[in-house]
């Protein structure tokens, strides 16, 4: 049917089946594309480089376009399995995993209003992380969020969220300061600290799918007109690894460890590790830093700053520098643009994984790094002719605001313990141009394999190649949400534990307390859903935030859904 209403609104009253309540013709406006329609591969496409053949391919796609009709899809797809979507940036395509139906809140996306006495801004659930930096630019504010403009609100602040703005305001997580969230049972609830706690705290961290579904968010905001930022480029070659090795080590220490960066305004948001080409054998490192300051002097002030620094890169005869920029709000989505490469552009398939390093990186340590994607990593590539993938390699440190947190702040657990997020990506040809191998399959799966080996004892029992620098909490290596971890899927959730250890550590066991609390029958699930714990995992190691925190979800209370209901159901999943 395509995007077309159920019914013209213009449909007579007694047209209308009977089991309908014939006053109320709402269930009627709700948009729909279904398997078969014109639209239907275009309502699935991810706002990702992801291969084709890993798309999920639900039964229908709604789109609903008002807070109301959220409350009544979950009303008739209850017991189905249904997962909403922000901006459908997933690097596995979660958003769209929901077989019965997946809900798109794009057209839930209002941004406002500002509320200038407590510094706070209020988004709907739906929008991207562009559309608040667009209505903030020449406001006079600014707040925590990423730069890539098609990432979507809900995924970015509750997964964490890291942004040129992190080391003075935290994660994306951590500056949520309320949320307005629809539970399973159809009701729509406030989670701030004083109400519903535990859900609040569950999640900043752990995402809108698992215990209900964000409808809107309020974040803090940050006085600044205008920020300054410049690009810091050295490059490094096969013969001379040490001194690349050397300039990752000399950057740590600058950054975490020299007392008048730490207090300053000075923010890193990445650095950057790339191939100079395709199948070059140099390197090239690029350091994005952020001065959060509007005052007059604020370019000169990050200048000396950051003077130590340069002198250092001018030392190694290949520093380069994009200049000094003072810039609004809007110019911030293009560092995104200015610091990847052309050919990242090109049509490609991503293949990624973040994983966290460890805090004590030492230069035996930024040597290994090195070694494996300047040299084993080729080598690698070398099996499979014609098909070497572009690498791109970006770094977030945690530090300031996201490390002066405990680790049970919020859901997000890796702090203070780790360097940061080491992202990893393998772009190989969606389209291989002649001369070039033209299985994409086989490339892609060559990609995934490296990538693993990264933290994945080989089949003949050698250590993964990071596992003496990776940040491991009891053991386990410790990644970023939105990256798959075999085993992972929607199966069970002893299948699904060791994926989840890897995301949320030490928080893991109070997260399915949670889940037990609000979702008790998992109606709200995805591959990486928090599920409910296995009882020998958690007995004993669970304390929820408040034991007398209200909970407006009680078993109790659960709605039992009317035989209208599961009709419409029928009646959206037949179209």
């Amino acid at each position: 049917m395509g995007l077309e209403p159920f019914l013209d609104h213009n449909t007579e009253v007694e047209t209308l089946p009977p089991w309908l309540n014939s006053t109320d013709t709402s269930y009627y406006e709700i948009l729909v594309v279904t398997k078969g329609d014109e639209d239907y591969n275009a309502s699935i496409t991810p706002a990702y480089a992801l291969p084709t053949w890993l798309y999920y391919r639900p039964q229908s796609v709604v789109y609903p376009t008002k807070n109301d009709d959220l409350v009544k899809i979950v009303q008739m797809m209850a017991g189905k399995s249904i997962s909403p979507i922000g901006g459908s940036h997933s690097s596995f395509d979660y958003a769209f995993s929901g077989a019965d139906a997946a809900v798109s809140l794009r057209n839930l996306a209002k941004v406002g209003p500002i509320d200038e006495e407590n510094l706070e801004l209020t988004v709907q659930a739906g929008a991207l992380l562009e559309d608040i930096i667009t209505f903030l630019n020449g406001t006079g504010y600014m707040t925590a969020t990423g730069s890539c403009p098609t990432v979507g609100v809900s995924g970015w602040h509750l997964g964490g969220g890291f942004s040129m703005f992190s080391k003075k305001l935290g994660l994306g997580s951590d500056n949520v300061k309320s949320m307005r969230v629809l539970l399973p049972n159809a009701t729509e609830v406030d989670a701030s600290p004083s109400s519903n706690p535990d859900l609040f705290w569950a999640m900043r961290g752990a995402g809108h799918q698992s215990f209900g579904w964000l409808t809107s968010l309020t974040i803090g905001l940050l006085p600044l007109e205008t920020f300054v930022y410049i690009n810091l480029e050295t490059k490094c070659t096969r013969a001379n690894m040490r001194s690349c090795a050397e300039t990752f080590y000399t950057w740590q220490r600058f950054y975490y460890e020299n007392s008048t960066v730490v207090e300053s305004d000075l923010s890193m948001y990445y650095w950057w590790f790339e191939p100079l080409t395709d199948n070059s054998q140099d390197w090239k490192i690029t350091f994005t830093f952020g001065y959060l300051n509007d005052g007059r002097d604020a370019e000169l002030e990050m200048q000396h700053i950051l003077s130590p620094f340069v002198a250092f890169l001018e030392s190694t005869g290949s520093y380069y520098d994009t200049g000094y920029k003072v810039a609004p709000f809007d110019e911030y989505s293009e560092l995104f643009d200015s610091s990847a490469p052309d050919s990242v552009i090109q049509p490609m398939y991503e293949a990624k994984v973040g994983l966290f390093l460890k805090r004590d990186m030492r230069l035996s340590d930024w040597e290994v790094f090195v070694d494996v994607w300047m040299i084993k990593a080729p080598s690698h590539w070398s099996a499979y002719p014609g098909i070497e993938p572009y690498t791109l390699i970006a770094f977030e440190a945690y530090t300031g605001a996201i490390t002066d947190k405990p680790s049970n702040f919020n859901s997000h657990f890796q702090r203070a313990e780790t360097l940061g997020d080491l992202m990893m990506d393998l772009f190989v040809y969606a389209d291989p141009p002649p001369g070039v191998s033209q299985d994409v399959e086989n490339a892609w799966d060559s990609a995934i394999a490296f990538l693993e080996s990264l933290y994945k004892e080989s089949p003949d029992g050698k250590p993964a190649l990071f596992d003496e620098i990776l940040y491991k909490h009891n053991g386990i290596f410790q990644a970023y949400v939105n990256y798959r971890f075999a085993p992972y899927g929607a199966g069970n959730s002893t299948e699904r534990w060791p994926a989840l250890q890897t995301y949320y550590g030490g928080n893991l066991c109070r997260l399915c307390e949670v889940k037990k609390m609000y979702d008790p029958q998992m109606l709200f699930d995805f591959p990486q859903g928090i599920p409910i714990a296995p009882e020998r995992e958690c007995t004993g190691k669970s304390i929820l935030y408040s034991s007398s925190s209200s909970c407006s979800c009680c078993c109790s209370n659960f709605i039992l859904f009317s035989s209208m209901s599961i009709v419409l159901l029928r009646a959206i999943l037949s179209w």
